[in-house]
């Protein structure tokens, strides 16, 4: 991605100090357009590298702003057996900007929650810097923000249904998984015989109603308007899917090849991909 001898991150230790961080060999995508997906979650040595890549304007950022981990910390063994984890120095990417975000009492740990509730992640117009903030990528001049976390080239509003309580309980709580390993431990056999590749499956493949059915037993049904109930189902059914596609196909299929299909990051990313001219634009590469 980028020549030997880029500036990749520097780090700031307590003594003040700067460390810098260069890349030791030619890497291996040079040429041609790339697109970076980040989103609330992305983290640490992810954001440095989307950092470094959004720098030196090598490639377009979709999502939603980073979550903001910019600090170098070393574990110093207590006594007790417990594990200290001690702040050394901050990493900054190479235009400057600090990848780690304030410090608000338990604000820090509620980060995601209070994002959500002021419309940061799901509409641009909610996301405020000041010019204090406002930083020059290294090749194209673009303004990019610092201020904890990366911030994309290209905002996509998160689905909030994802965050609703019948989501988190199917997700968090693994029954999306053990229904589908109980399908698949029952009719494995034949889902192979039937479904040879993952193009036939994604084809052809109908999701039993019983499966769905197991959900409504346990308790676990959506709740809303009839728009949202719908919208709550497909999105159960199809990680149902993607589940047991996994199973039969690989783990790469869960995200790659199902899931993706309704991730709205996911399919800006590809429609940046497919015009040239408009990811030119966003890097701003034809006014330099």
């Amino acid at each position: 991605m980028f020549e030997s001898g880029k500036l990749v991150f520097y780090s700031v230790p307590r003594d003040g100090g700067k460390d810098y961080y260069y890349t030791g060999g030619q890497g291996q995508f040079m040429m041609g357009n790339m697109v970076v997906l980040i989103d609330q979650s992305t983290a640490s040595s992810s954001e440095i590298l989307t950092g470094a890549l959004q720098d030196w304007d090598r490639a377009v950022v979709v999502g939603q702003r980073s979550f903001g981990k910019g600090l170098m910390q070393k574990p110093v063994n207590l006594l007790d057996g417990s594990v200290l984890q001690l702040t050394g120095a901050r990493y900054y990417t190479p235009a400057g900007r600090s990848i780690q975000k304030p410090y608000h009492g338990h604000a820090y740990e509620d980060n995601l929650t209070t994002r959500l509730k002021s419309g940061e992640l799901t509409h641009a117009q909610n996301i405020h810097f000041p010019d204090s903030l406002k930083y020059k990528t290294l090749v194209g001049k673009r303004t990019v923000y610092g201020g904890g976390g990366i911030m994309p080239d290209v905002f996509v509003p998160i689905d909030t249904l994802e965050f609703s309580p019948y989501f988190q309980q199917l997700v968090g709580s693994g029954i999306i998984s053990q229904i589908a390993f109980e399908y698949m431990d029952q009719n494995r056999a034949t889902l192979q015989k039937q479904y040879p590749d993952f193009q036939s499956y994604e084809k052809n493949f109908q999701l039993p109603a019983e499966l769905m059915e197991r959900l409504a037993k346990m308790g676990i049904t959506p709740k809303g308007n009839e728009a949202t109930q719908a919208r709550l189902k497909t999105m159960a059914e199809l990680h149902l899917k993607a589940q047991i596609a996994s199973q039969l196909f690989g783990s790469n299929t869960y995200y790659q090849r199902m899931l993706n299909s309704e991730n709205g990051s996911y399919l800006r990313a590809i429609a940046i991909l497919k015009k040239p001219k408009q990811y030119e634009q966003y890097l701003q590469i034809s006014q330099h």
